[in-house]
């Protein structure tokens, strides 16, 4: 996304899901701890619990549990998590696009070189903006967001009676791309009526055609200048003045 010296960046998160790793499903993944273990020291795992049922069998659910393994920097702020199906990373800290990609780039070069020649099934990346500005008129959002994500706002007569109000937007591309945007008044205190200025901007931009593993980056560099083309139309000059 665009790179301003302020952000209001809450998670920034990029997915990739692939075929079983039996490796994982069997056993701890030690030798990927041991490669992050000096900028993600803290390890705390955690178990999915899940279930498969066949409608028409007469077979008891199928048990699809799993461990997530969690290793988080030292301030928490940064985080990968690694099942057998799954690779996620998270930022809280979001700086800048290249301080992510970096790190992208990385962890894809280790996970690639323990577990050689995974097909991807799913790449995602997604950017969650909670906008908090410090000012009375709670519901005037003109100066700040285009027009057209505001309109149903100024649909109700009397805003006091908003508890929350977001939209959908769910965008195919191409052949290949899909975009989910969400955004609106999150209500940070929901259920209780609105008494903070406070807008989403939550973009979600992610593909299920299987590509290579070592073609990852290549697609996350696409995702990240759709995604800043859509929030740059999102955004009005003078939320682009809070953000210089």
């Amino acid at each position: 996304m665009s790179d301003y010296t302020k952000n209001f960046l809450t998670d920034v998160i990029f997915k990739v899901d692939f075929p079983v790793i039996l490796d994982l499903q069997d056993s701890p993944p030690k030798e990927f701890q041991n490669a992050i273990k000096e900028e993600y020291p803290i390890l705390e795992p955690f178990q999915q619990f899940s279930f498969m049922m066949d409608k028409e069998s007469e077979e008891p659910p199928q048990n699809l549990n799993r461990t997530i393994w969690k290793f988080m920097s030292k301030d928490k702020n940064r985080s990968i998590e690694l099942s057998y199906q799954s690779l996620i990373i998270v930022f809280k800290d979001y700086q800048s696009y290249e301080d992510f990609r970096e790190i992208i780039e990385k962890i894809m070069a280790i996970f690639n070189e323990l577990y050689k020649n995974v097909i991807v099934d799913r790449i995602g990346l997604r950017y969650i903006n909670q906008i908090e500005l410090e000012e009375e008129d709670i519901f005037n959002w003109g100066d700040y967001i285009n027009d057209c994500l505001i309109s149903n706002i100024d649909f109700l007569e009397n805003k006091n009676q908003i508890k929350r109000t977001i939209d959908i937007l769910e965008l195919s591309l191409d052949d290949e791309v899909t975009l989910n945007f969400r955004w609106g008044i999150y209500n940070s205190l929901y259920p209780s009526e609105v008494s903070k200025k406070e807008f989403l901007l939550d973009f979600d931009c992610f593909t299920r055609v299987q590509i290579e593993s070592d073609q990852v980056i290549g697609k996350l560099d696409i995702f990240n200048s759709i995604i800043t083309g859509y929030f740059e139309k999102s955004i009005e000059d003078k939320f682009r003045e809070l953000l210089r």
